[in-house]
């Protein structure tokens, strides 16, 4: 019982650091396709610099990447309380038996 309710949640953990990475990956494509000049074009440099788009995308893909930090240390910590919580019911099951 304890290890299929860990075992969910580090499912659910999984596919939500996968979508993240997925995410981030489209959108760091995207501002390359979109924003960083081939052959570094001078002229088109200064265009895409203060593009209200290059910019969305740059800010979104920090973002993500932030987010991407966060996922893994509240994922840490809150699998560590779960198998703490799951250790100490099986130790207080046992002194009631």
């Amino acid at each position: 019982m304890i290890v299929k309710d860990i075992g969910c949640e580090l499912g659910k953990i999984i596919l939500i650091i996968c979508l993240v990475v997925f995410f981030y990956n489209c959108v760091v494509n995207l501002y390359i396709y979109m924003c960083v000049p081939e052959f570094m074009s001078a002229f088109k440099l200064m265009l895409n610099m203060g593009s209200p788009l290059c910019l969305f995308l740059n800010k979104v893909q920090y973002e993500l990447s932030n987010m991407y930090v966060y996922i893994w240390y509240i994922s840490g910590t809150t699998l560590t309380y779960g198998m703490y919580s799951s250790v100490k019911k099986i130790c207080n099951k046992s002194k009631q038996d």
